[in-house]
């Protein structure tokens, strides 16, 4: 194209960001970038949408947040790119701050900022936050869009608020697929497993059909409660509707049978799988042998896990031997962590106070909370717990 002189368009730029996204390729979008500056689509509202998404999915939020910045005029679509690039790189409260400044301009908000906000506050398991949010979504007359609903009972659901997750779905006028998996999901993270199975057949009787997402949470709820049978039951069902079991499905069934103390059925149903185990599946399994102190089959199911993923830590089972006081092996583990460059993640919370969002790592007392008396966090750790201090 550009050696017969043809000069690129916007849709030439937007299908060969996409390609780009699809490939996550920072180096390739820096390039592409550069060639819409030069060919003088740098401030076009279509093309830096684009490129505001596909920054955020090459995990280079930097880059994305300049675009944002450098634009003189951005409408709602811009903001909502940017919120979801936020989202997407987990940066929940950026996306909570961006909200706040959007309040600001002449923009109105819509279905799917409202979508990204209430997505970022059941992330941040900020119940103030999404009841904030609730009620500026009916004001704007969009409690009842199905998107938004949707989001609504994911974020009640995680935030705790299973009541007001259950109000929210059933106020809704038109059931998708979607709402009723997330009704399933939030019964199943509750551990409501019956309940989470009656949704499921309501769903059924319906008349629509089940799809990956259903299943995971069907099984996910089964493997809470230790409904092994039923379990079983719904795993093997899933072909009658056309679905072929993906990994996550797999991991619901390690994790149901291991919870059961069945360890032999779940190293069985690991060795019919028909698809390669990823390391999650025999993380799980290893999970299973660390709670039943089984060492030498925790050992097969850690090296299992560590051959496939060898940066995770929760494959290392120094756990287990310090548990039996084996701190030779300890040591021993660890030294080969250290040499394959594994980092333990540092533990974090999540708190909020005075309306202000923090993140706390053990030790680590954030600037803005330095003023606050001693009487009051030892209040905050008596009533809450100790989190990553204990």
């Amino acid at each position: 194209m550009r050696d017969n002189l043809i000069l690129p368009s916007r849709l030439t730029f937007v299908s060969l960001l996409g390609a780009s996204a699809s490939l996550f390729s920072v180096e390739l979008s820096k390039q592409l970038h550069g060639l819409t500056i030069k060919s003088g689509f740098s401030a076009d509202m279509f093309v830096c949408s684009i490129l505001i998404d596909v920054y955020s999915k090459c995990s280079s939020i930097k880059e994305a947040r300049q675009v944002f910045i450098e634009m003189n005029e951005k409408n709602i679509v811009i903001w909502n790119s940017m919120l979801f690039g936020y989202i997407q790189q987990c940066e929940n409260e950026e996306a909570l701050k961006l909200f706040l400044k959007l309040q600001y301009c002449s923009q109105k908000p819509n279905y799917l900022t409202f979508v990204a906000v209430i997505a970022a506050s059941g992330i941040l398991v900020s119940l103030l936050h999404g009841l904030q949010f609730h009620n500026q979504i009916v004001k704007a007359g969009l409690d009842f869009d199905p998107y938004v609903t949707n989001a609504l009972v994911d974020m009640y659901s995680k935030c705790g608020s299973l009541e007001e997750a259950w109000r929210m779905f059933h106020s809704t006028l038109q059931r998708d697929i979607a709402c009723w998996n997330s009704m399933i999901s939030t019964y199943a993270q509750h551990g409501e497993a019956k309940e989470a199975l009656n949704i499921f057949e309501k769903m059924i009787n319906d008349g629509l059909k089940p799809n990956n997402v259903t299943f995971v949470g069907v099984l996910s709820a089964c493997s809470h409660v230790g409904f092994v049978k039923e379990g079983l039951d719904h795993f093997y069902s899933m072909s009658g509707y056309g679905i072929e079991p993906k990994t996550e499905h797999y991991v619901c069934m390690i994790s149901l049978l291991g919870r059961a103390g069945k360890l032999v059925e779940a190293m069985q149903f690991i060795e019919k799988m028909p698809i390669p185990p990823a390391a999650i599946v025999w993380r799980n399994l290893l999970s299973a042998y660390r709670e039943a102190g089984h060492i030498d089959l925790g050992k097969y199911a850690a090296s299992m896990a560590i051959s496939i993923d060898p940066k995770d830590s929760g494959s290392y089972i120094s756990n287990i031997y310090a548990s039996k006081g084996m701190w030779i092996n300890v040591k021993m583990l660890r030294e080969k962590m250290d040499s394959n460059g594994v980092v333990k993640e540092t533990g974090r919370s999540w708190i909020e106070i005075n309306n202000e969002g923090s993140d706390i790592f053990p030790g680590i007392v954030p600037s803005h909370m330095s003023n606050i008396s001693m009487s009051s966090l030892s209040w905050f750790l008596l009533w809450f717990g100790s989190g990553p201090f204990h």
